[in-house]
């Protein structure tokens, strides 16, 4: 087993964790490559800590799977990366505050840059420190989140050239509806058109021209719905971890399983409450147990009396209102349970599996939300696809 920090089941301070498998990982990895020519590169984004997956070990897998390059949004995120790997390309998706471009430079981060200050803060870093910058020109093509105007486009690339020591290594631009095609085909469009004004005023500076800057636009949706996105690399987040939405959940698997173990067995007499503000009620007689795991784990208050658990292969209500540390499951249809039993909130036990997405339904939300937020006080423990024994 591939153990994450030096961790253990066994040797945790608590009775709840995140499993990771990263045979999960690289076999998403390899799906994702089979969508691509093998002339296109693959982005493996890894921010906020690897979706909650742990960046490091994630990062890891996919480049051995395949990936050529990493994501990350913030300074922070990518120095730890660089730490970790010194030679695979990482780019910060999103502009770097100017006190941290020194340190995005030193560490051969590539630099999100959208206007001509971004262009005069990295320059003047990067003459301080006499290193070349990576530049990687983000435009607007309708997300109208980050990034340049179109129009903005060959005036900043010309720019970047009156300054000998900015590299411009790609232009690209993000979907807002990858998993729909007319506005995806709409953005699409305007990345192109726009391409075409910088080979007409720069003939040898695009990939597709011969050069070095390469575009990219799609994400794992469209990586898989949308070829024609491709363009010289895809960059993939949620659908590399299995969190991917329904046009591509059927070939990905999910790589995240969340489990506790019973503290705590009591019986409840038929018409006492449990939890607080008693909001579950006892019909005949109950068995309870408790799993150190609550809402200060990512474990959304909201499914309270809605989710459910796996004990021992059968599925098993949650009961009472979720506390920050604590909450509770109703166990009586499993009489054989015990102190020291694991209960998989996430993840399967037997013939049963509990999806994040089921979570993200009843909750109104989005899987990857759910899954950032495991990442807070839940340790991590990475296998490749063995069964953890407690």
């Amino acid at each position: 087993m591939l153990v994450s920090s030096q961790l253990t089941v066994s040797s945790i301070s608590r009775d709840a964790w995140v499993e990771i498998d990263l045979a999960k990982i690289e076999s998403n990895i390899k799906t994702i490559r089979s969508w691509l020519a093998d002339s296109t590169a693959l982005m493996a984004v890894v921010k906020a800590d690897g979706y909650g997956h742990g960046a490091v070990d994630v990062a890891r897998s996919a480049v051995a799977a395949g990936a050529e390059w990493l994501g990350v949004a913030t300074v922070d995120e990518g120095l730890e990366l660089r730490k970790a790997d010194p030679s695979t390309p990482i780019l910060i998706l999103g502009p770097a505050p100017e006190r941290a471009v020194k340190y995005c430079i030193e560490a051969d981060l590539g630099l999100t840059v959208t206007n001509i200050f971004d262009l005069a803060q990295t320059d003047a870093a990067a003459n301080q420190l006499k290193r070349n910058a990576q530049i990687h020109l983000k435009i607007d093509t309708g997300m109208h989140r980050i990034g340049a105007s179109i129009d903005q486009v060959t005036q900043l690339i010309d720019s970047i050239g009156t300054h000998k020591n900015l590299r411009l290594m790609s232009v690209f631009s993000h979907l807002a509806k990858a998993d729909e095609h007319d506005f995806t085909k709409k953005q699409d469009d305007a990345l192109r058109g726009s391409l075409e004004k910088v080979a007409k005023n720069f003939p040898s500076l695009l990939v597709s021209n011969g050069g070095s800057v390469m575009t990219h636009l799609a994400s794992g949706d469209a990586a898989r719905l949308h070829p024609f996105t491709h363009h010289d690399m895809v960059r993939v987040g949620l659908t590399m971890y299995g969190l991917a939405s329904r046009t591509v959940s059927d070939v990905v698997s999910p790589v995240m399983s969340v489990r506790g173990r019973i503290n705590q067995i009591r019986d409840i007499a038929p018409g006492e409450s449990i939890g607080y503000n008693l909001t579950w009620t006892a019909d005949s007689d109950a068995r309870i147990g408790s799993i150190p795991i609550g809402y200060a784990d990512g474990v959304d208050r909201g499914l309270s009396n809605r989710m459910q658990g796996i004990l021992h292969g059968k599925m098993i209500p949650q009961a009472g209102t979720i506390s920050m540390d604590q909450m509770l499951f109703d166990i009586t249809s499993v009489p054989e349970a015990k102190l020291g039993d694991t209960i998989t909130l996430i993840g399967n036990d037997g013939d049963n599996t509990i999806h994040l997405a089921d979570w993200a339904n009843m909750l109104d939300t989005i899987t990857y939300e759910l899954a950032c937020r495991m990442r807070v006080r839940l340790p991590r423990i990475c296998t490749r696809g063995e069964t953890i024994q407690v």
